[in-house]
């Protein structure tokens, strides 16, 4: 839900700029199977996207309703988004950042 609406939130500002964006892509609308691994290895881990399938009838999700906000040019109000994704948070990472330093002139 954070990353796709800092997408959206992107998109806006970009179009606000004058750049000509005619769409978002709400990535993954039916889940992804084994995403926890990069697919590098089959491990049967499903996390549903806009829908989850795992019923016999295909039931949204949170994102659904995100979705459907950002398309009606609604502000979301779910707490979620209120703080940082993952891949923001310092936490993230094993290891601290490498600073590199730019050769002296």
């Amino acid at each position: 839900m954070r990353w796709l609406q800092q997408a959206w939130q992107a998109a806006q500002s970009l179009r606000g700029q004058g750049v000509d964006v005619r769409a978002v892509t709400a990535w993954a609308l039916l889940g992804s199977y084994n995403w926890d691994s990069l697919v590098t290895r089959e491990t049967g881990y499903y996390e549903p996207g806009a829908f989850d399938v795992r019923g016999p009838v295909p039931r949204p999700t949170a994102l659904a309703a995100l979705i459907r906000d950002l398309a009606a040019g609604r502000t979301p109000a779910h707490p979620v988004l209120d703080g940082p994704g993952w891949w923001q948070r310092p936490e993230r990472l094993i290891y601290p950042p490498v600073r590199i330093l730019a050769p002296a002139a």
